[in-house]
């Protein structure tokens, strides 16, 4: 389940920031698979190495990602497994 951000303005921020970076960087011709987005940890990282929210629209590093979701990719894996084992 996505754990938001506590604060909407914070959130809000978060979101016009990472925006902001995006389209500065395709207005200076940056290939998309070049651009980079700054997590709200103030870590860069490469579009295709972060990841998104479906839910709130912000960009993470994998560790704050696995903090945002709850779950680690690995415990994500296992509880897939679990459901398909279950079916």
């Amino acid at each position: 389940m996505c754990q938001a951000l506590d604060q909407r303005n914070e959130k809000l921020g978060v979101i016009r920031n990472q925006h902001t970076e995006l389209v500065r960087q395709s207005n200076d011709g940056t290939h998309v698979l070049s651009a980079t987005v700054t997590c709200p940890c103030d870590r860069e990282r490469g579009i295709s190495r972060a990841v998104r929210c479906l839910y709130c629209s912000i960009w993470y590093c994998e560790t704050c990602a696995e903090e945002h979701f709850g779950m680690t990719r690995a415990e994500y894996r296992a509880q897939q497994v679990e459901k398909q084992d279950g079916e």
